[in-house]
Parts: structure tokens; sequence; C-alpha cells
């Protein structure tokens, strides 16, 4: 590894998680720290390493040979963009992995679901036997793994969009979720975003395997990009995984379930040891997952919903009269199809906080549903929106908290805001008196 860097000029640009294990990598390689420079907006306390911080932090990239981009730095950034143009410069520690990696990759992406299936199939291998690892976008940076993976382990890996975008190589298998639109806060546009999913076939070869979903007509057309096996899942597509096989809610787990069991299938392992895995599975944190029942009223928190077709799924989970509690920072997205979802589902109510509220109000009231605008209130922080759920909650409720949108207007990340909630609706923090404002368009 060294060798590969030997006196080249390395820029490692963002300092989170990411960039933490990729500096320690590094280290550990004998890359020497005089060779490195860390560039983050916020502050970084390393010592031996050049740093560049605060509004100029990706100022001088042309000065570096090698520049590994962390995934939550927009590349539509002019500095970004001009690294671009310098090919071979611009890299990604997702890249350095593929690179190392002795074990079998299997990838998955799509705008919502991932981790969930990601999971599902980790589950499946381990009932297996098999050894295996769950990393990637899921919370495990990869390279902190790589030289614990040996020929014959099999490497699962929650595949984003930015982690994607300067791939230059393809699992061995691939599955590909809906893909929609997503993180156009990011990319340039929705070709841009989509180009990138398809990283995830692009280089793969004849023995590799692509499994897409059906129902979705970009992860359908992925196949005209692939030289690999092509396998399809989906609604229209026979599926042996039923309802009574999975044990968390939703016709788009079953799915989720379809895919990862079609991955294990071409692992090698058994119908009956694959069951076995799913039963296992309980779900993610924050992902449709059920936090209490209290006065036969069940919670849920969704706080990985960042976007509003994750929402959709959430509220069509459900055969139960729902409250469903949305904002967060809007991503570029239009709500009006899930303004629809809402009048269409048995809401009886819909709670709005965030930078989003007055959007999604806005779509709602374009529906000049009456009896709906009633059910629809404002509020001005979680603990607020958990206090006007209660109220509302009568036996055999579902309340669903699925924001639709990031977390940055009022929490570091999703996992902050949905720890919240799970604290809230256990009763763990003390709740705030509710600050309403009902069918009031003054935000």
């Amino acid at each position: 590894m060294n060798k590969v860097f030997k006196d080249k000029k390395i820029a490692i640009l963002g300092f989170g998680r990411e960039g933490r294990v990729l500096l320690g990598f590094l280290k550990k390689e004998g890359v020497k720290f005089s060779q490195i420079t860390i560039c983050d907006k916020g502050a970084v306390d390393v010592k031996g390493v050049a740093i560049q911080t605060g509004e100029g932090y990706l100022k001088n990239l042309d000065q570096f040979d090698v520049v590994f981009k962390s995934p939550g730095i927009p590349t539509v950034l002019p500095e970004i963009q001009k690294v671009l143009k310098r090919d071979g410069v611009l890299t990604s520690p997702t890249n350095l992995f593929f690179d190392l990696c002795k074990g079998t990759i299997v990838g998955v992406t799509g705008t919502k679901g991932k981790g969930t299936t990601a999971t599902m199939l980790y589950n499946m291998l381990r009932a297996a036997k098999k050894k295996v690892f769950l990393l990637g976008n899921i919370g495990r940076p990869a390279l902190e793994y790589v030289r614990n993976i040996k020929k014959g382990d099999v490497v699962i890996m929650e595949l984003s969009s930015f982690q994607l975008q300067h791939l230059k190589k393809s699992p061995h298998i691939a599955i590909v979720l809906d893909v929609t639109v997503d993180h156009l806060d990011h990319h340039k546009n929705v070709k841009e975003y989509r180009d990138a999913k398809m990283s995830i076939v692009a280089y793969q070869k004849r023995g590799d395997v692509a499994i897409l979903d059906a129902d979705s007509p970009v992860a359908r057309s992925f196949a005209k990009h692939t030289q690999a096996k092509v396998l399809y899942f989906g609604n229209k597509e026979k599926t042996w995984i039923t309802s009574s096989d999975i044990s968390v809610p939703g016709a788009h787990n079953i799915k989720n379930a379809s895919a990862a069991a079609l991955a294990a299938e071409q692992i090698g392992v058994s119908r009956e040891v694959i069951l076995k895995g799913l039963k296992n599975f309980k779900g993610n944190e924050h992902r449709l997952e059920f936090v209490r029942e209290k006065d036969g009223v069940r919670y849920y928190n969704d706080s990985a919903a960042t976007n509003p077709d994750a929402t959709i799924a959430a509220l069509r989970a459900f055969v139960e009269p729902k409250i469903l509690i949305i904002g967060g920072r809007n991503k570029g997205f239009s709500y009006a199809e899930l303004a629809k979802e809402i009048q269409k589902n048995t809401v009886r109510g819909v709670i709005l906080l965030g930078e989003t509220k007055k959007i999604v109000f806005d779509e709602l009231e374009k529906l000049e549903d009456v009896q709906l605008m009633k059910k629809v209130f404002v509020v001005e922080s979680l603990s607020s929106a958990v206090n006007r759920a209660n109220v509302i909650a009568q036996t055999g409720d579902v309340v669903i908290y699925s924001p639709s949108a990031t977390s940055f207007d009022m929490f570091h990340n999703y996992e902050e805001r949905g720890e919240q909630f799970k604290q809230l609706v256990l009763g763990k923090l003390k709740n705030q008196k509710p600050k309403l404002q009902l069918q009031n368009k003054n935000f």
C-alpha cells in the first residue's frame, strides 16, 4: 500500500467517521502523515497532519496527487468539479475498499430499503454459518475491517449514491431496489443521481449477478448496462416469500426479503435456512422500528425515512388508523404524491414540524379536502408532536414518526432524532407543553 502512495500528496476531504478511519488505515499501511492534508469545514484536532478548515477548506486541491472524498461532500461543489477534470485524482474510501477486499462483495442500493434488505441478507447468511460482514452506509466504515476479510468471506455493503458515484468496480452481486429521486441537494440533477446508482452494475462481468426490482423502471433499465446474469424480484414476479415469513410490517418488506433471498440463493443458501434467518430479523433501528404499545396504541420510529417515497411506504405498511408525524429539512422534493397518499389513507391525524411543515401543509391544502385539513396540526418541536399524537390517539391506532426529510434543521442526523422520539414515547424525556397552530398558514 505504501508503494501505491509513495511520495504522493494526499487530501482527505471530510473528517467524519469515514475520514478518521481512512487516516488510521493509511497510517497503519505506512503512509507518512507529512504526505496527508485533512480538509474539513469544522475544527480538526489531529497532530502531525496538515489541516485546512473553515470556509476555504477545499482550496488548492490542484496541489494533491490523490483526493479522497467522503460521501457527505457534494460533488456539485465547483472545487470538486475541478478535481474531476484531472483523471485518476478523485477517489474515495469505498473505492479503496473495493481494490483491497479479498471477499465476495454483495452491494445493495436503491432510494429506500437498502439497510433493511442488507440486514435481512446478513441474517440469512449468518443462519447458514457463513463468515459474513455487514458494512458500508449502514454505519460501519468498510476500511476498518478490510484486513480481516479473507477469500471466501462474504461482505454485504449498503451503498448510497455518494459512495457509488465515483466507484470504478462493481460488486459480484448487485441488488438494486426501487430508484426514484433523492439527494438533489448533493447531485446536479436526477440523471446524475441515477447514473451514480448505475455504478453498482456498470463494471460487472460475466459470472456476476444483478438482482433488479422489476417494478422500478429505473432499476429495470440497469439490465442494459451490465454483463452480469440478471434476476428480477417485484410484485409481478413469482416469489416464495410471504407476509407470514417476515416479522416486520409492510408489503415493501416482502419485496426486500425477496431480493435478499435471491442473493442468498446465489451464494448457496437453502430456502429452509433463508426462512430461519428471516424469522430472526426483527427490523432495523429507525426503520419502522416498533417502540412501544400504550393504551392500545402502537408507536413506530421511522426516522430513517428521509424522502416522501419512504413515508408513503410506511403509510401503506399498516391497515390500522394512523397518526403521522412529518417534518425536517427539504432536499428539493415534491410532496404532492405524499399528500394524495395521506388523503386516501386511513389517517386520523397529521402532525407537521420542521422546515418542511409549510411545504407539506400547502400540498395538503391544495387537495381542497375540508375534513382532511381538520386533522392537520403544526407544532414547533418533536416533543410537542408526540404530545399531540398522545392526545389524538385512540385504541387500535398506529403512531408513525416518518419525517420524509433530512434531520439537519433540528438534529445532527436521523439517528439522533429517532432516539429522541423513542425517549419521548417511552416517557424518559420531559415533554414540553404543545405549541400548536391548528390550520394556521402563518408559519
